[in-house]
């Protein structure tokens, strides 16, 4: 076994984790495991005074995962499995890697790789930390946003328009990155809200770089990060506005983040918007 993960799945902090939802566990409130284990893969700091409180999502197949891993190997897997905050997930769970885990209903859940995977609902307590079980270890994202917006059935003008002007490439690159992809029906829409045709806008690849590239936002958001009530640079010179309401300025629109919104890639997030960003309306 892993020398680190002993202290990961060592019996003292197993044996407050149930096997089931229903059983329980003495409390052992000396116990201070999760700690340990930062400390030896030397990332400590992320637990230090002033941080928010952490919670570890704890695979079953720990030991599997990290058999003979490296220490690098081990950091990037710990960063996939702890979460910061100590309230209930719901919804949608952020781990420290920028990965995230969509709940579908109950303990179900899906992984960046969108594959399924269950949560314990109800967390136990070791020492500080909140640790809940899960029934498998989590996959990243595989695909790219370049990748994932190829695929979309419903981002084909999009894709077509990033091509045109060299954008699609930089989505293949590390990033991160966030996107905020118009459906095909609002990339069509575009041109009469610019107050042009559909074949100037297409010849003008300033124009369309411009428009495009307010799409794009440096950095990994996803929607309960993005700073609502302020502004969000992206690659155009003027950043987006971002309301408390959980809208995005767009001309004379607000908009809030379309269904589909949230999908990690392995650079970074995928947002969908039901009408291209245009500067907000004086």
């Amino acid at each position: 076994m892993h020398p680190w993960l002993r202290l990961l799945t060592s019996p003292p902090l197993m044996s407050l984790l149930p096997t089931d939802a229903g059983a329980s566990a003495a409390p052992r409130p000396a116990l201070d495991q999760p700690d340990a284990l930062l400390r030896a893969a030397g990332l400590a700091h992320l637990t230090a005074p002033g941080r928010p409180p952490m919670s570890l999502l704890l695979p079953e197949s720990a030991d599997e995962a990290l058999a003979g891993a490296s220490l690098t190997d081990l950091q990037v897997w710990l960063l996939r499995h702890l979460a910061a905050g100590d309230a209930e997930p719901a919804g949608v769970l952020e781990t420290l890697d920028g990965s995230l885990l969509h709940q579908q209903r109950g303990a179900v859940w899906r992984d960046a790789s969108g594959q399924a995977v269950r949560l314990q609902p109800q967390a136990q307590r070791v020492g500080g930390w909140r640790v809940h079980r899960l029934d498998r270890a989590l996959v990243p994202a595989r695909d790219s946003l370049a990748a994932q917006l190829q695929a979309d059935s419903d981002t084909g003008l999009f894709v077509q328009a990033l091509r045109r002007t060299g954008l699609l490439a930089l989505l293949d690159a590390c990033g991160p990155f966030t996107v905020f992809a118009p459906s095909d029906a609002a990339l069509a829409r575009a041109p009469a809200r610019l107050g042009l045709s559909r074949s100037a806008l297409w010849s003008d690849t300033q124009t369309l770089t411009e428009l495009l590239a307010a799409h794009v936002a440096p950095g990994r958001w996803p929607s309960a990060r993005l700073p609502w009530g302020g502004t969000l640079r992206t690659w155009a010179p003027q950043p987006l506005l971002l309301s408390p309401l959980g809208q995005i300025a767009s001309g004379d629109l607000a908009l809030p983040l379309a269904a589909g919104s949230d999908r990690a890639a392995s650079n970074g997030v995928l947002h969908r918007v039901s009408e291209v960003l245009l500067p907000p309306a004086c």
